[in-house]
């Protein structure tokens, strides 16, 4: 979807980054719905765990959405409830995963593991 559609079918805030119109996207960055229509099209780069999918960036995204300038790569996901959320993708920094809320890997980890890396973190 391109800027243009969204600046047309949604209330952005006043600097033109934020989708401010109730429903699926509030609040999200202005190319939520972009990246959400490529993740229905089967087109990201990687699918991941938790309804989630991750888009690197490409000269093309950075044309249509200046915002992304500096960011590698973006995940989006949708809730149960049908809200879609989108948000810069960030390695986590225990399993190098490209995106792992929360450290959600530690869960999946021995206890000893993870009292390992507590003590390396403090």
């Amino acid at each position: 979807m391109k800027l243009s559609e969204i600046e047309s079918n949604y209330t952005l805030n006043s600097k033109g980054t934020r989708i401010m119109s109730p429903g699926k996207f509030e609040g999200e960055p202005t190319y939520a719905p972009h990246f959400y229509e490529l993740w229905l099209d089967g087109s990201y780069d990687r699918l991941l765990e938790g309804n989630a999918a991750l888009f690197n960036i490409t000269p093309d995204d950075l044309a249509e959405f200046p915002s992304l300038d500096g960011v590698g790569a973006v995940v989006t996901w949708e809730t149960e409830q049908g809200f879609c959320y989108c948000e810069e993708a960030e390695p986590c920094e225990y399993c190098d995963e490209p995106w792992c809320p929360d450290h959600e890997c530690i869960g999946t980890r021995g206890e000893a593991q993870h009292a390992d890396m507590m003590e390396r973190d403090h």
